[in-house]
């Protein structure tokens, strides 16, 4: 096995991902909370993704090709339109979350 393009590989997606919202949102969340729980949400929120992705990604390999293409129109369609109906309402300020609270915070942050 060969090492010598994992440096590369890392550098270019890192720089990709510079300006990416899970990137702002952690940073966010780190300032307003203890790092810790928000490192913790962070990284399980990451592998949690990943194992989704490797199983949504197994599961849609095996769909015609023409399936795939009306599905993911179909998810984008939604989502749209569920974010341009849906009225947010800020909610009042609480008290200082506690560190299981932030990291499951920053988890489905993260996740979404």
């Amino acid at each position: 096995m060969h090492l010598a393009p994992l440096p590369t590989a890392f550098i270019l997606i890192f720089v990709a991902e510079l300006a990416d919202k899970t990137l702002v949102t952690i940073l966010l969340l780190a300032t307003r909370n203890p790092a810790l729980p928000v490192l913790a949400g962070a990284c399980a929120a990451f592998v949690v993704q990943g194992l989704i992705a490797l199983a949504l990604g197994s599961l849609l390999a095996l769909l015609p090709a023409a399936w795939v293409l009306w599905i993911t129109a179909a998810v984008f369609l939604f989502f749209g339109i569920k974010l341009l109906v849906t009225d947010e309402k800020e909610g009042a300020t609480e008290a200082t979350p506690s560190k299981r609270r932030v990291a499951l915070t920053t988890f489905l942050m993260v996740t979404a």
